[in-house]
């Protein structure tokens, strides 16, 4: 790996050591890259479901046959770089499209000036579903996130890996991942109800204990509709080896909706005073 992604990384592990957790932002635009980055965010990662929201549309689109989100990943991409200072950026690319040789996808990845790649997570999201077997027996499922991932080290690059179990999770530590995203979601977490967090809890300690197992340097992030909220991020940290959080929609689209909302409304609700020359 790159002297400066050794040195990065070394900076991520002496920060949990030190007593501090690990932020990852995901980015859809420069402006988003901005506020990450005044807000502290170790690094970025720019990719299609973060650009769709930051366009207002759902991020499901990013799972059905509209765009191609290697296409729409790569034009927001030097927005997102612009805004992100001397802060790493991570590109996602969507390995499953074979029109796309993985190599391919790593030297566009180079040539927008990105410092690693994160796998686009679709098929992952339909665990249990014979959509993902097909995918899979089709040669377009993990095997080819894998490769992605082994590929980028290969060149040196950083990457972040998303993950929606233990095998996984080991799969890619044990290609030497350095930052790796535990998908938390109610439905593979086992979750009884809403506010079942100590099943989450569970869940993500199996997960943390199948990477380390694999590659005790990896750095673990939380990520995923039950890891959203802040509250329930650091009920999740707190017991769990997990070094740090991965903002998503909790860290673009969450907040933004709101303080746009109330910005407005304050204007909207000044005072009528009758102009009198």
């Amino acid at each position: 790996m790159k002297k400066q992604y050794e040195d990065f990384l070394a900076g991520l592990h002496s920060r949990y050591d030190g007593g501090g957790y690990v932020v990852g932002s995901g980015c859809g635009s420069g402006l988003s890259a901005k506020g990450a980055v005044a807000g502290g965010a170790d690094f970025l990662a720019c990719y299609s479901t973060a650009v769709y929201r930051t366009r207002g549309l759902p991020t499901l689109l990013s799972f059905l046959p509209y765009d191609d989100c290697n296409k729409i990943t790569q034009e927001a991409f030097p927005n997102v770089k612009v805004g992100s200072g001397d802060r790493p950026v991570l590109i996602g690319c969507g390995a499953h499209d074979l029109r796309w040789t993985v190599d391919g996808l790593i030297d566009k990845a180079e040539e927008l000036g990105a410092d690693g790649t994160v796998n686009e997570f679709f098929i992952g999201y339909f665990r249990g579903h014979s959509l993902k077997k097909a995918v899979d027996d089709a040669g377009m499922g993990f095997s080819r996130e894998l490769e992605l991932v082994r590929k980028t080290l290969d060149r040196g690059l950083l990457s972040l890996t998303w993950v929606f179990d233990e095998q996984e999770a080991a799969a890619a530590a044990s290609l030497g991942a350095p930052l790796i995203g535990l998908m938390l979601y109610p439905e593979n977490c086992g979750m009884k109800d809403p506010d079942d967090y100590d099943s989450v809890v569970a869940f993500a300690i199996k997960m943390a204990e199948a990477a380390f197992k694999e590659n005790p340097d990896a750095i673990l992030f939380l990520h995923g509709g039950a890891a959203e909220k802040y509250e329930n991020v650091r009920y999740i940290l707190q017991r769990t080896p997990v070094q740090g959080f991965f903002t998503g929609s909790s860290g673009e689209r969450i907040p933004v909706v709101p303080a746009i909302a109330d910005t407005v409304r304050n204007f909207r609700e000044i005072p009528f005073v009758p102009y009198r020359k």
